[in-house]
């Protein structure tokens, strides 16, 4: 969906129907609503401190392809491009697996940054995504945004942003895709803690998982 197999390497987004990845991420001490990515479909994981984690799950069907030959070739001279243009290790790859014609490549990102710069640079189709990025809720003015008049809780309830007030600690996440969802894109995505307030147009899909509005303009999450 998001990474570089998208348009460089892979074919259509496609669900695989046996685990191909599976998380255990260190134990802290964290709030009772933190998540973790373990999901067996294509994935964009937002931590609090900006970090991502994309799994792309792709259908290959050319069972011969070598996937070492996959990373060696295509992934991991993008990834070090990146890197050494960045100066250090921004963009790593955790794993790149083919089972059941299905190809996993999970890549983690320094930050948000990271993770738009990398793939506008290495896939055409996210040319126009404009801005992907996260800040605490009491800097939202500091990072230069402003949130709209209203925002939409779980329950589907207009709540007035400026009377949002919490005593756990919030986070914002700001999106614009530009032109709408790039190719290969579903527009999901998931957060380490659970979503407490978004823009109009963006669909709840569990505690900690979105849909994004298929439009250009920012849109806003604000999680835990």
């Amino acid at each position: 969906m998001i990474a570089l197999s998208v348009s460089l390497l892979l074919g259509g987004c496609q669900s695989s129907e046996t685990p191909t990845v599976t998380y255990t991420e260190p134990e802290t001490n964290t709030p009772i609503n933190d998540h973790t990515m373990i999901t067996d479909d294509s994935a964009v994981f937002v931590y609090r401190d900006g970090r991502v984690r994309s799994q792309d799950v792709e259908s290959f069907g050319e069972e011969y392809y070598d996937v070492n030959e996959l990373k060696s070739e295509y992934i991991d001279p993008a990834v070090s491009e990146y890197n050494s243009a960045a100066g250090k290790d921004k963009v790593k790859v955790v794993s790149l697996d083919l089972k059941n014609g299905n190809v996993s490549l999970v890549i983690d990102y320094a930050s948000t940054k990271d993770f738009l710069d990398f793939n506008k640079n290495t896939n055409l189709y996210f040319k126009d995504w404009k801005t992907f990025d996260t800040c605490p809720y009491l800097k939202i003015s500091e990072s230069g945004y402003a949130l709209p008049a209203n925002l939409v809780d779980p329950s589907g309830n207009l709540v007035p942003a400026s009377g949002i007030k919490s005593d756990t600690e919030l986070y914002l996440c700001v999106l614009d895709l530009g032109a709408g969802y790039p190719t290969g894109f579903s527009g999901k995505l998931l957060f380490e803690g659970d979503i407490a307030y978004v823009s109009g147009g963006i669909t709840f899909d569990s505690s900690n998982g979105i849909t994004l509005a298929d439009v250009a303009g920012l849109q806003y999450i604000i999680f835990k």
